[in-house]
């Protein structure tokens, strides 16, 4: 596949492990998440809460309210520009959330809104993470609802929307290297 593509194996391996090697996980945003609390046997533990942020304003009053346990996601909305209120993430520990569907076809952002949304995330250095609307892997029309009869909308694919933030973090880290005389 990547030979056919005029890829070669190194090159194509090169680049494979270098994104491997970005996984999220592997930088330690996972470490930014509070420690789960033991409960005991047999209880649940819920060390998470989601919250649609309406504002900058919105986000600190929220954060004062909530213990200290809860790592919270702010939902922000996709239809304005996302970037003041992700910088508002970037001062707290909290994550930002992107809502990628939905039962009507303009619930689903336009990829140009998501990947507004992803590179200022990456820039503030905010986790973040996508929900709704990614059931496959790859973009495409596919039935909004599983209702018979249900409209058709196009949906971002899981393997999409990961890809698209692999390559813009390794298109960052590749400019930083450069900046700071690393790389070629």
């Amino acid at each position: 596949p990547a030979r056919e593509r005029g890829v070669s194996e190194a090159t194509h391996a090169s680049w494979s492990s270098r994104l491997l090697k970005r996984i999220p996980w592997e930088r330690g945003w996972p470490d930014r998440r509070p420690p789960v609390r033991q409960g005991g046997a047999g209880r649940a533990v819920i060390d998470a809460i989601e919250i649609k942020a309406r504002g900058a304003n919105s986000v600190e009053g929220a954060l004062e309210l909530m213990p200290e346990t809860l790592f919270p996601w702010f939902e922000i909305p996709w239809q304005q520009d996302p970037r003041g209120m992700i910088a508002a993430l970037s001062e707290m520990e909290s994550g930002a959330k992107i809502r990628t569907g939905g039962t009507t076809a303009d619930a689903h952002p336009d990829p140009l809104s998501l990947a507004r949304f992803m590179v200022a995330c990456q820039h503030a250095d905010v986790p973040f993470k996508a929900t709704a609307g990614l059931h496959h892997p790859l973009r495409g029309e596919f039935r909004l609802t599983y209702e018979a009869g249900s409209p058709d909308g196009t949906m971002f694919g899981f393997l999409n929307v990961f890809l698209a933030r692999e390559l813009e973090a390794e298109m960052r880290f590749e400019q930083d290297q450069q900046r700071d005389g690393l790389g070629p």
